[in-house]
């Protein structure tokens, strides 16, 4: 009811669930949702894990996996950023 109600009001609703592995929550709440967007951690998921999860959700459900934590390093190109600031005295500037 809650979802019906909700779903008048606004065009997309976001429910952040527990993991699928842990508590049954996510099953129950699974087939309301149009679309689940299923997190996967890179380099720490499990592949059978993963798909055990995806199974548990049901079948005829629209999933989408989202990698986080990718190691971009890893593949060579890196993007960095920083904030530094330095004294750089001046002529007549007294050095210790």
């Amino acid at each position: 009811a809650l979802l019906d109600t909700l779903g008048k009001q606004y065009d997309h609703i976001i429910i952040d669930m527990t993991p699928v592995l842990g508590i049954a929550d996510a099953t129950r709440w699974s087939p309301l949702a149009d679309v689940i967007l299923y997190a996967l951690e890179a380099n720490r998921t499990w592949v059978y894990h993963a798909i055990g999860a995806i199974r548990r959700l049901g079948s005829g459900i629209n999933i989408i996996p989202v990698v986080t934590k990718i190691p971009i390093a890893q593949f060579g190109y890196t993007y960095g950023y920083g904030y530094s600031y330095a004294y750089e005295p001046q002529d007549g500037d007294e050095h210790s």
